[in-house]
């Protein structure tokens, strides 16, 4: 059958259509709304925040995606729930003091249309420490498992539970542990010297004299996610 010029045109058109608004995903379903007031804290420094969603009566098991209103636009930004606590976690970056906004606006939306490549936040446990990672970036090291010093030096020196290494964003360690006159110091540790327990006095810093010592007990628990 041949068809007319103009109803080819419509039919065409029709066509045309049809492949652009089967082009387009499903609209976004806003589920809960709130601003964040940064007045007195847009000092140019990332501001953590975290929110309490009682108010908003999510159904529990309801996966959402929090994004910030700016200019009309719908910016994906990385979050993340503690369901135990039923709060949400998230980062709100800030550039520059003078022109970052005060109020900002933002929304949880019910579907998967906003998605970002955002870097997680991930703790390896692998030989006796755990280390925190940011995409493929290494963080720090947690190290629970006990560790001796060098040979010949006495073992009242071992220790475990501290950080090393701790890293720059560019990879550099920025700490050390056991130098030669300071067999004590591990990276980054909790060293009190007078700390009173049951009565009697603890020294955790100068653990050569075996006054008192760190050893770690137990992981209680391990998260993974956008945030932390």
């Amino acid at each position: 059958m041949v068809l007319p010029k103009k109803q080819i045109m419509k039919n065409n058109a029709l066509i045309i259509l049809s492949f652009i608004m089967s082009s387009i995903p499903g609209i976004a379903q806003t589920i809960a709304k709130f601003d964040i007031d940064l007045s007195k804290e847009a000092n140019g420094i990332d501001v953590p925040v975290t929110i309490d969603l009682t108010p908003f009566h999510i159904p529990s098991g309801t996966k959402f995606s929090l994004v910030k209103n700016l200019d009309r636009k719908k910016l994906f930004v990385p979050s993340q729930v503690d369901n135990e606590k039923n709060t949400l976690s998230f980062i709100i970056a800030r550039k520059n003091k003078k022109t970052d906004e005060k109020v900002l606006h933002f929304e949880l939306v019910k579907d998967g249309l906003y998605k970002a490549d955002a870097a997680e936040i991930k703790a390896e446990d692998k030989d006796g420490a755990l280390t925190i990672v940011s995409g493929k970036e290494k963080l720090l090291r947690y190290v629970y498992k006990k560790t001796y010093p060098p040979a010949g030096i006495d073992t009242a020196f071992a220790k475990s539970g501290f950080i090393h290494p701790l890293f720059t964003p560019h990879g550099q360690e920025l700490t050390r542990i056991q130098p030669p006159d300071h067999h004590h110091h591990y990276g980054i540790w909790n060293p009190w010297t007078h700390v009173l327990f049951e009565g009697d006095t603890v020294d955790f810093w100068n653990i050569g004299d075996k006054k008192g010592t760190v050893r770690f007990a137990k992981l209680i628990s391990k998260t993974d996610g956008p945030v932390y």
